[in-house]
């Protein structure tokens, strides 16, 4: 299955390989086109999952590999943050952490550096998802990057997620945060450098 709104992304690639049979000169541009025409369908491709929702635990809202975890415990309150570094063989489509309605939904302007370098988090294009629910307060920061240009969120400020709802995409990939506060003590699942799964794979525990 094919990501939302993605099909204009590829079937551009797919017009030379009908105007071979206008003109045949088109053949040595139609081939390539199309080859790269099936990278992108493969690229923004959205496979079935199954979500088993689980009220104690928080999971990833993106697959990749974790980058880093930052994680504050104290007087039984935590707070977490653990970065999602997404490769370009990942899929790129960003689910809800956990059931929580969404409160604000901030989009900023920025550059296109890589996420490689250093202050990419404050400087790059990015979207700020801020969500709760009773018990816990959820940020999602999405990052573009230096190929990654566009950022499509398939969700409305006042709109309920259930838990490893799909929220949109990142074309091309990048980064993504998430921070959790809550009243209550986080247990953290993973370690840095582990690939995570959006939706399948349990970051935390709430305790």
């Amino acid at each position: 299955m094919l990501a939302k709104n993605s099909i204009k992304f590829i079937l551009p690639w797919f017009i030379p390989l009908l105007l071979v049979f206008f003109n045949e000169g088109w053949i040595f541009l139609a081939f390539p086109c199309a080859g790269f025409g099936l990278f992108m369908a493969w690229f923004f491709r959205d496979p079935n999952r199954k979500i088993i929702a689980d009220d104690t635990k928080i999971l990833a809202p993106a697959d990749g590999k974790i980058l880093k975890i930052i994680e504050n415990q104290e007087n039984g309150k935590s707070t977490i943050t653990i970065a999602i570094r997404m490769s370009p063989v990942d899929v790129h489509i960003i689910r809800s952490p956990s059931n929580f309605t969404i409160e604000t939904i901030t989009h900023t302007l920025g550059s296109h550096r890589s996420v490689y370098i250093a202050g990419a988090e404050e400087k790059n294009e990015r979207k700020l998802v801020a969500a709760k629910n009773e018990t816990e307060i959820y940020e999602i920061l999405l990052l573009t990057g230096a190929f990654a240009r566009r950022i499509d969120l398939w969700v409305d400020e006042g709109q309920t997620l259930p838990q490893g709802e799909k929220m949109g995409i990142i074309r091309f990939g990048s980064q993504t945060n998430l921070s959790v506060k809550s009243n209550r003590k986080l247990k953290v699942l993973v370690t840095e450098g582990a690939k995570v799964k959006a939706g399948l794979t349990s970051l935390a525990r709430i305790e």
